[in-house]
């Protein structure tokens, strides 16, 4: 039960992959972990992109973590995190990205999406324990915050 109190945190959480594979593996893996909250899926940026701009300024309705393909047709990933950021509304204080990619990027580009953002680079497809430390890490952020 990995995110029994973790659903407090994490309401809702956003896949955006144009493989429906991965997308199948990461929600149901979502489904074994537990996790109650609400799943956003999206086989591309654009359409993630107006769900985040239509609902920049209610939190509720934001999902606390967004889990982005880098290599996406028409708008990468990369291109995806700078285009949310320059967003006014409460994404950058709610939403943390986590990149997945089936190769971890070039020391350049993981330079560049440290830069714009990104929480953390993940390798495809999620595993539990990937959830399970990212869980650990938010649990440690909100105690630090607390504290």
């Amino acid at each position: 039960m990995i995110f029994k109190t973790y659903t407090s945190f994490c309401q809702t959480i956003m896949f955006i992959d144009d493989n429906p594979i991965d997308t199948f593996i990461h929600t149901r893996l979502l489904k074994l972990s537990e996790f109650q909250g609400k799943q956003l899926v999206y086989d591309n940026c654009f359409a993630a992109l107006d769900y985040l701009t239509c609902n920049q300024y209610v939190g509720e309705l934001l999902p606390e973590l967004i889990f982005v393909d880098l290599h996406l047709p028409l708008m990468s990933g990369l291109e995806f995190i700078e285009k949310i950021k320059a967003l006014p509304g409460l994404i950058e204080k709610q939403c943390q990205v986590v990149v997945l990619s089936s190769t971890y990027p070039e020391p350049e580009m993981a330079f560049q999406m440290e830069k714009s953002g990104v929480w953390k680079i993940l390798e495809k497809p999620l595993r539990l324990e990937d959830l399970k430390n990212i869980y650990e890490e938010v649990e440690g952020m909100r105690y630090a915050i607390a504290s």
